[in-house]
């Protein structure tokens, strides 16, 4: 499997000078999926999960309105987790300033942790966190219930995820809660 992007215009035909069949943005490899897109300015952040050599990893590459890597990028994108545990999904939200917030989730047992990290606009100095622990279900991709994020319009972010740490409730349709949690840039919580 491999992973591509492709600029298309408003009548689904490829953008002037782009390649019809897209710019690969990843090398084969065993698995990829759950892609994801945000707008940068003038190019998007492409992320999605992986597997090589049998470790899952959280990918994020950016590139320009042209399909060119960013200049300043690493040129394969930037590694975001390499724990080797499996994601449900990745979301991104351009930070309005050319960078963007990634989040993901990692199977750990039971229940999910969360993750966050921002990369800005020339891909160094990024920073990862997990926002929560052992709260979100495995299975949380299922219904679109997997964690979402958007730009703050601060440069910051705010992320959304469904969580089972009330599950001493007694009814089903209590089991899980909706929390979000607002994120700088410097990848400090703030008030939402």
């Amino acid at each position: 499997m491999s992973v591509w992007v492709l600029r298309v215009t408003s009548n689904g035909s490829p953008a002037k000078g782009w390649p019809a069949s897209g710019v690969r943005v990843a090398s084969d490899c065993p698995w990829a999926s759950y892609p994801a897109l945000a707008r940068l300015g003038h190019g998007v952040a492409l992320a999605w999960i992986e597997a090589r050599d049998q470790i899952a990893r959280v990918q994020l590459a950016a590139f320009d309105s042209e399909g060119r890597p960013v200049k300043r990028w690493p040129a394969n994108g930037i590694t975001l987790s390499s724990s080797g545990q499996y994601g449900d999904a990745v979301e991104l939200a351009g930070d309005g300033r050319g960078g963007a917030f990634a989040a993901w989730t990692e199977m750990q047992g039971r229940l999910s942790d969360l993750h966050v990290a921002h990369a800005p606009e020339d891909g160094s100095k990024w920073r990862a966190r997990t926002v929560v622990t052992q709260a979100v279900p495995v299975d949380a991709n299922i219904l679109d219930r997997h964690p979402e994020i958007v730009a703050d319009g601060r440069g910051g972010a705010i992320t959304v995820w469904t969580d089972e740490r009330n599950q001493e409730r007694k009814t089903a349709k209590d089991l899980q809660d909706v929390f979000a949690q607002r994120i700088t840039s410097s990848g400090r919580d703030a008030p939402t």
